[in-house]
């Protein structure tokens, strides 16, 4: 099995992993809809577990969606005349969604690493708060409407 028959496979799931997610209120409302005894210890522990398995559910929930998205722009990070980076003509702002290509120390491959830009002085990047950004390679996955 490859990366692209892996990944099919998983997103074949994805259907049942959003049905149990509304099912269950979760999908709609983030907290689990399920009537159970409050006063019984036993369900009191299932609960809390399964409201844990719900929140990883919904994280790969996210996660498929995220991934079958496709890169919108890509290009080179450089900080434009309004002091914000834009990459293929697209300015960022803080909160802005891109994937910057890394290669960190120890690692002989680049990898492309999911973040967001933010600003505390100065523009970082959430993943890599003390990667310089100007000149690193960028992309951007098509907008969620």
């Amino acid at each position: 099995m490859n990366l692209s028959e892996l990944k099919g496979k998983i997103i074949q799931v994805d259907w049942r992993i959003k049905e149990v997610l509304k099912e269950s209120g979760y999908l709609d409302t983030g907290e689990m809809e399920i009537e159970y005894d409050y006063a019984d210890p036993e369900q009191n522990f299932l609960a809390t577990e399964l409201r844990r398995l719900l929140s990883h559910m919904d994280d790969i929930h996210g996660t498929l969606k995220y991934l079958q998205r496709p890169i919108a722009h890509e290009g080179i990070l450089h900080m434009n005349q309004n002091g914000r980076y834009e990459v293929d003509g697209v300015e960022l702002t803080c909160g802005s969604p891109l994937e910057v290509l890394v290669h960190d120390e120890g690692s002989d491959y680049p990898e492309w690493v999911a973040s967001r830009i933010e600003a505390d002085h100065e523009y970082y990047f959430v993943a890599r708060r003390n990667l310089p950004l100007e000149g690193k390679r960028a992309r951007i996955r098509e907008r969620e409407w």
